[in-house]
């Protein structure tokens, strides 16, 4: 079964990053030693809250480098 976790971040995304991955385990735990990571963002849609805002794609990428990944490949579904 899948899981879950919806986080409330500030304005610091970088830091705050690491408590959305506290539930599983922490970032190191979710890479389990992975050193290329794939991660899916909506980029295509114009309507607020339908898109990942950058900063936290930036935030996202920092975060996986930090714990371990060499290469993050952000990618889209075009529609």
């Amino acid at each position: 079964m899948s899981r879950v976790h919806v986080a409330e971040v500030g304005t610091d995304l970088v830091r705050d990053m690491a408590h959305v991955f506290e539930p599983f385990g922490g970032g190191k735990k979710v890479l389990q030693g992975r050193e290329e990571v794939i991660v899916k963002i909506n980029a295509v849609e114009s309507k607020p809250h339908c898109y990942t805002p950058p900063d936290f794609v930036e935030a996202l990428v920092r975060h996986l480098i930090r714990e371990g990944a060499r290469r993050v490949y952000v990618m889209d579904n075009c529609t």
